[in-house]
């Protein structure tokens, strides 16, 4: 009895070891300031993952509009920008930043990328308009098409 208890704790600790252990490489953004460091080198990749329409209207510079015309269309567009960032950018350590009006699809997004191996992979929490808010008036978006 005391062989397999010991046996389980340590399996236990084990487990609780390498899951403390694992890194995240799915980061959420909470602060804006951190979020403008962040995009503010020009290596990282920028998506904006609104619907056209909305990113079309406003968006912040440098990130590229590649949101669906409709919300059906989120997983096509989610399959189609996989693809480009694995044929264009093989360093799956390459920082890619992605910005939604809802946090599911930027995950839905970044979970895509992490399972092709992409490690280095942030969204805003809250999404464009949280930044918009959180920016108190200090923001003035990037208008018309940067985008696909």
């Amino acid at each position: 009895m005391k062989t397999l208890r010991l046996i389980i704790s340590v399996l236990l600790f084990a487990v609780v070891f390498f899951l403390g252990c694992r890194k995240e490489n799915i980061n959420a953004i909470t602060d804006f300031e951190e979020l403008d460091r962040l995009i503010a080198n020009e290596e990282i990749l920028k998506y904006d993952m609104r619907l056209y329409e909305e990113c079309s209207e406003g968006h912040i510079a440098n990130f590229m509009c590649f949101g669906p015309d409709i919300v059906e269309d989120y997983q096509v567009k989610i399959e189609k920008l996989v693809k480009s960032i694995l044929l264009s950018y093989p360093n799956k350590t390459k920082k890619i930043v992605v910005i939604t009006d809802d946090d599911d699809y930027a995950l839905l997004m970044l979970q895509a990328l992490e399972k092709e191996g992409y490690t280095a992979l942030y969204y805003y929490k809250g999404g464009y308009h949280q930044y918009v808010n959180d920016k108190q008036g200090d923001f003035v978006p990037e208008k018309g098409c940067n985008c696909e």
